[in-house]
């Protein structure tokens, strides 16, 4: 069921311990391209939400900018929820399902077919009744069925 489990009884030897030395610093460098575009995205959004630009100067609260204390707030927070799901969720399995369910839906039918209809919508000829656009729509439901449906089942079967 685990790495460190199925090498314990080899744990002595120094290929194993190199081995697994190379494996915390892959999943820990990992971990940092996960975070750090969380980061940027929430800082961006709160900057445009707050209506500041990216070099705008920032209200300062116990010697660091307002920003700088979202920015952490939602990197702790983002590493907490890791945590969680890390030790709540004991099969990869399971996050994999609800992952492959979630995304494949969303990317391979809803995402193609949004983009389909805002350039559809551009057109001065545009109308909801013609094929194209039904077809469009016809997709995005597809999709959407496919997503709802798909992470229920990942959800169930999680349990």
């Amino acid at each position: 069921n685990s790495l460190v489990l199925d090498l314990r009884p080899m744990g002595r030897n120094p290929l194993v311990l190199l081995s697994l030395l190379g494996v915390m610093l892959s999943v820990l460098t990992c971990f940092q391209f996960h975070v750090y575009p969380i980061r940027q995205f929430c800082g961006f959004a709160e900057r445009k939400l707050r209506g500041r630009g990216v070099e705008e100067a920032d209200v300062e609260w116990k010697g660091r900018t307002v920003s700088r204390w979202i920015d952490i707030a939602v990197s702790l927070t983002s590493v907490a929820v890791v945590i969680i799901i890390a030790v709540v969720v004991t099969s990869l399995k399971t996050i994999l399902d609800f992952i492959g369910a979630f995304a494949s839906a969303w990317i391979s039918f809803v995402v193609p077919a949004l983009w389909q209809l805002q350039l559809l919508r551009r057109r001065e000829d545009f109308s909801w009744v013609h094929y194209k656009t039904l077809g469009c729509l016809a997709l995005l439901g597809l999709g959407l069925f496919f997503f709802v449906f798909g992470t229920y089942s990942a959800i169930i079967a999680a349990e």
